[in-house]
């Protein structure tokens, strides 16, 4: 391909580019990323094109880049099944293909298109693809027979962690290159307190697939700092099948006057979430689904403290620039310590702020990561 033949800024090739998530607009780690991505390089010049799922479009009529929205047939686990994207990227004008991992049915119907094309596929590869019951036997079998063919075809792996890297990617080493995810750090900032809404806050997704965030865990670590004499109150965000679950759990472990349960929470909102607690807690449990994290990197950017498990994807920073505090996964006890530190020392959950704040503007906004895949597309084209 001839980049002299694309007309850019000064000095910078302004490139096609297609993303194939399995839907935009929704709550999700890999969709946010997409979303984020796709802005950030649309400001730089180039021409991005989401290609996915119609679901929860309405909460992007202002993204900036253009999407191609197509008709979900049905759901196989948590992906939709789209016919209509084999033709629709097939018929697309672009210089490359930027899919994701763990979205199955989108990543390989681009790899195919890249290799009928002959264009560039640039491969994200957030965390393993993994399922309970019959989608378990789903799960072994793509990742055993189609997961390497997808890899194969990549271009370059783009990975979010160096940590508990995927076995998956061992024989594919000489494709990998790691590029974090990135936080709106204008949107995601310290800002006028909104008041005071509880001690701690949880964010995710409360179904089975999402299970491995660790909130049973959590509400363990509370009950014991209650048990202890620490009265605390923990701000649980965001919907799904399980809440009622959790509500029992909470009422069995008699915690639930401290535990609050206000639904989904829309991103506009957010911020204020983060505002008006004292500390951020992600105490994931299998680092096989644990990506890197987003979360985490929005509370940091709110100029609040984090805990976390070992397995976060970006545990090794925390704990270095001393922004949170890491904990050993499953381990009640020691979540509950690390959440009385803070509860206990404003001084230093202010400290462990204001650097996870700074750590964000030096390395984690998003006009720096999207510079770093801009480069990273360059190189292949």
């Amino acid at each position: 391909m001839n980049p002299g033949g694309w007309i850019g800024a000064p000095g910078r090739m302004s490139m096609k580019i297609i993303q194939t998530p399995v839907r935009i607009g929704t709550t999700g780690g890999v969709e946010e990323y997409v979303h984020h991505l796709s802005k950030g390089l649309t400001s730089r010049g180039h021409q991005v094109t989401v290609v996915c799922a119609a679901a929860g479009e309405s909460a992007l009529k202002d993204a900036g880049y253009a999407r191609k929205l197509l008709r979900s047939w049905f759901k196989l686990a948590n992906t939709d099944i789209t016919p209509a994207l084999l033709p629709t990227l097939l018929s697309s004008d672009f210089d490359l293909i930027h899919t994701h991992i763990p979205t199955p049915w989108t990543a390989e119907i681009s790899a195919l298109v890249s290799r009928i094309r002959k264009k560039p596929l640039i491969l994200t590869y957030h965390n393993d693809i993994r399922g309970e019951g019959i989608y378990a036997l789903v799960a072994w079998t793509y990742n055993r027979f189609i997961l390497p063919l997808v890899l194969r075809q990549a271009s370059r792996i783009i990975i979010t962690r160096t940590r508990h890297l995927s076995p998956y990617l061992a024989p594919f080493s000489g494709k990998l290159v790691c590029i974090p995810p990135g936080v709106d750090s204008h949107f995601f900032s310290p800002g006028k307190d909104p008041g005071k809404r509880g001690d701690l806050f949880f964010l995710g997704i409360f179904d089975e697939y999402h299970q491995y965030k660790g909130f049973d865990l959590l509400l363990q670590a509370i009950a014991l700092l209650v048990q202890q004499g620490t009265d605390l109150t923990l701000i649980a965000g965001g919907s799904g099948p399980l809440v009622g679950r959790y509500r029992e759990l909470a009422a069995d472990l008699s915690i639930e006057r401290n535990v609050i349960f206000p639904g989904y929470i829309p991103g506009g909102e957010l911020p204020s979430y983060y505002a008006g607690t004292r500390a951020f807690v992600l105490p994931s449990t299998d680092p096989s689904r644990e990506g890197f994290g987003i979360v985490l990197l929005e509370a940091m950017a709110c100029g609040r403290p984090v805990i976390a498990t070992d397995i976060a994807g970006m545990a090794a920073e925390i704990e270095e620039c001393g922004a949170g505090i890491i904990v050993k996964r499953n381990d009640p006890s020691e979540l509950a310590d690390a959440i009385r530190r803070l509860i206990d020392n404003k001084l230093l959950a202010g400290r462990m702020g204001d650097t996870g704040r700074r750590l964000i503007e030096e390395r984690f906004g998003w006009e720096i990561i999207a510079g770093e895949v801009e480069t990273l597309y360059a190189g292949v084209l």
